[in-house]
């Protein structure tokens, strides 16, 4: 049908949303989100934060200041935040400072350029690899663009159905894992969602950054739990691309319909 399409989304259990290496992605949705600090006195339990980068890299700045910052969280696989603290770049990471954000005024600090940093966080030597495979052969859909590092796909309007496939390791099956209804809500809210969309639904990305002329609509599967593990579909390392761990000729899924 006209106007209309259908996508596919795969999340894999264990694997943050910052860790994945989609194939195309758009930049982070520029809007600033509020987060409760557990371990802040109630004049200052509140801080300002905003996602920054694309499927190059990411990561948090001060929305004040436009300092990088790093989450310290309540306690170990907790998902609730203590604090921040300040972060420096390098040699394509983020380093803590031990200075948390509510231990200095921020007006002190002046502006930071964060930019700079996102710049060299698209110029290492990994991203730079990811961005020659991610070019791929030559099509007249998309052209590749040096300055940007990325794909810059060819515009979509309409509607776009997505099937949104959560996807488990063997090895994960007893983990807690974020329920198919908080999926439901990060994909297709109308409106922000303290702690699982405070900056908006993946549906609100797309119509914000299409001026309303790109609909979302996605469906969310159950967890499916696959028959290798993560240590297996990494290759043994440390961490796992989403990409990789489909290639494996014996993870089987089920047959996938469009909608």
């Amino acid at each position: 049908m006209a106007g209309r399409a259908f996508g596919v989304a795969l999340f894999a259990a264990g694997v943050g949303l910052q860790a994945l290496d989609p194939a195309g992605a758009c930049d982070a949705n520029p809007t600033p989100y509020d987060v409760e600090l557990a371990d802040a006195d109630p004049m200052s339990s509140t801080f300002t934060a905003r996602l920054v980068g694309s499927e190059h890299g990411s990561f948090e700045i001060s929305e004040m200041t436009g300092h990088p910052v790093l989450p310290i969280w309540q306690e170990p696989g907790s998902s609730t935040v203590a604090n921040y603290e300040y972060a420096t770049y390098d040699d394509g990471t983020f380093v803590g400072t031990g200075v948390k954000v509510t231990d200095v005024d921020p007006s002190s600090l002046g502006v930071h350029n964060w930019q700079q940093d996102l710049n060299a966080l698209y110029h290492t030597d990994h991203s730079l690899e990811r961005r020659r495979l991610m070019q791929g052969p030559s099509e007249d859909d998309y052209v590749f663009d040096e300055a940007l590092g990325r794909r810059r796909l060819a515009g979509s309007t309409g509607t776009l159905n997505n099937l949104v496939v959560l996807v488990r390791f063997q090895d994960h099956a007893t983990r807690c894992l974020p329920s198919r209804n908080d999926f439901d809500t990060l994909f297709n809210s109308d409106t922000a969602q303290a702690g699982i969309a405070p900056s908006g639904s993946v549906k609100m990305l797309y119509e914000e950054n299409s001026y309303g002329q790109l609909t979302v609509n996605s469906v969310v599967t159950d967890w499916l739990t696959v028959s290798i593990t993560e240590a297996a579909a990494s290759g043994y390392e440390h961490t796992v691309s989403i990409i990789g761990a489909v290639s494996y000729t014996h993870l089987t899924l089920p047959t996938i319909y469009s909608v």
